[in-house]
């Protein structure tokens, strides 16, 4: 490494004053370089320490592969695929035959991204092409982007594994007691999408979770039928706080975007709140009314729905 590719050198004219900039700047440079080195390091010291018995095995439907042997492929089939053009969807679509084995071995196959990325940070010191240095770039964010889908089907297999069959159901209200889910139906929902609203509410409480998606940047979940979604959040393994009820009509959808950003933040505000609350059975009382009562009012039964809202 050439050091002078990073680091000032004053010129003999240079002020004191200007001269302090500089050894201050360099300074600041040679922190960054040092967290990167240790961080190179450190993955290349777990890599290293990676062991992999040589007789275990993986069974697929198709096939029994040496544990090694089938962990490397994979590893590469996720290193290689091009992301750019890919929604999250798709790319998990790609992964449809292997996303059990994926989730079984996530921490090993982010620990070989990771090296990865820390091998692409290494190019970048070495690298003066500025157009270079852009798809080196461009290559580390495709790894992060996998590293982050992968932590999200770890999260999502794990509330799968760990929830009830029969879930306890809380809803997030307003100041004023109005529950936002109901709200949001009311308002947007046509009367012939509440049987679908209907499913996807009795999933989050048998446990089911039709269409399960993980909304990493907001760190709660939705269900999704069509065109509509619900989000919720995770309160324990039985526990579950219903946030709002969406009608997602294209990916792209900034007024969507807006809403679940908007309802975060008052997840996030009341979120303490709620998990005080769960062994308040009287709480939890009114709060299963709720539910009860929102299932007549999707069911058309009960048109004025909830008593309690």
């Amino acid at each position: 490494m050439n050091y002078n590719e990073y680091f000032k050198v004053p010129n003999n004219n240079a002020s004191d004053l200007e001269k302090i900039a500089i050894i201050k700047e360099n300074y600041t440079i040679a922190s960054a370089l040092r967290a990167k080195i240790k961080s190179i390091k450190a993955y290349e010291h777990r890599i290293n320490n990676l062991e992999f018995p040589k007789e275990t095995s993986i069974v697929t439907e198709e096939k029994q592969e040496p544990l090694n042997e089938y962990l490397q492929k994979l590893i590469n089939k996720i290193s290689i695929l091009d992301t750019s053009n890919l929604s999250d969807e798709e790319i998990i679509k790609e992964f449809k035959e292997d996303l059990k084995n994926i989730i079984f071995y996530s921490s090993k196959i982010k620990v070989y991204l990771y090296l990865e990325i820390n091998e692409y940070f290494k190019m970048l010191l070495e690298v003066n092409n500025e157009q270079e240095k852009e798809e080196i770039k461009k290559a580390i964010q495709e790894l992060k982007r996998k590293i982050i889908i992968i932590d999200n089907l770890e999260e999502e297999q794990e509330l799968i594994e760990t929830a009830s069959n029969d879930n306890n159901i809380y809803f997030l209200t307003s100041k004023n007691g109005n529950i936002y889910f109901l709200e949001n139906i009311r308002k947007n929902v046509p009367q012939e999408q509440y049987k679908q609203v209907l499913i996807l509410l009795e999933s989050i409480k048998n446990g089911t979770f039709t269409n399960l998606k993980r909304l990493e940047t907001l760190k709660y979940f939705e269900v999704r039928l069509n065109q509509i979604r619900i989000t919720f959040a995770k309160l324990s393994n039985d526990s579950f706080l219903v946030i709002d009820c969406f009608i997602k009509k294209v990916n792209t959808s900034s007024l969507y975007k807006n809403m679940l950003r908007n309802k975060s933040t008052q997840y996030l505000e009341a979120k303490e709140y709620y998990i005080d609350n769960l062994s308040n059975q009287k709480f939890t009382s009114i709060h299963k009314k709720y539910y009860e009562d929102i299932c007549e009012f999707l069911n058309g039964r009960n048109i004025g729905g909830p008593t309690l809202c």
